[in-house]
């Protein structure tokens, strides 16, 4: 028995994420944001698809979702100021750091990641927790692997500290806020 469906009724292409609202959304607030960005859960948020942790999820918890056929899932880098990541995504990260004339750069400090994300390098260098200091890392190829499930709000400061050449020292700092569920407070 197929319930109606048939594997012609099936998509074929590609999708990053699907999501539908029973509610009645001004288009102008879609034009930078994704659809559960607008609507939660209690709004109108019927369902939230993305692929994630080896399957098809609804974030909005409502369905339960089973891929049948030859589903491929492929990793992509997304602008996280357009799409909600998953709680549990690999987020890239880069940090430009140059220090000026004969400045050194002795200290580069990241935090505000949630805790349990697992930052990593590609020369093998790894932690876990919420600070690190990547002195010496390979900080303009960072991976943060989010804790599968949380999906608190960050804001992700970097610190940097040079040294001059007469021994005097200079702190940089820059954040960066990342939403993962809007209805939540950005710490």
């Amino acid at each position: 028995m197929n319930h109606g469906f048939s594997p012609s009724d099936a998509f074929h292409g590609q999708y990053f994420s699907a999501a539908f609202a029973s509610a009645r959304v001004d288009p102008a607030a879609l034009s930078d944001k994704p659809l559960s960005s607008v609507v939660d859960k209690s709004s109108g948020l019927v369902t939230d698809i993305r692929m994630g942790a080896g399957g098809v999820q609804d974030l909005t918890g409502t369905h339960q979702l089973k891929t049948i056929g030859g589903v491929q899932s492929a990793t992509v880098d997304v602008d996280t100021s357009i799409a909600v990541p998953n709680p549990g995504a690999t987020l890239s990260l880069s940090v430009s750091v140059t220090p000026q004339g004969q400045d050194q750069l002795t200290g580069l400090e990241i935090s505000g990641l949630l805790p349990g994300t697992t930052l990593r390098d590609s020369g093998g260098n790894a932690g876990t927790g919420a600070r690190h200091d990547i002195l010496g890392w390979d900080y303009q190829n960072l991976t943060a692997k989010l804790t599968a499930g949380v999906a608190e709000n960050m804001r992700i400061r970097v610190v940097a500290t040079v040294t001059g050449p007469l021994g005097d020292d200079a702190v940089a700092d820059s954040e960066q806020v990342l939403v993962l569920d809007p209805s939540k407070p950005v710490p």
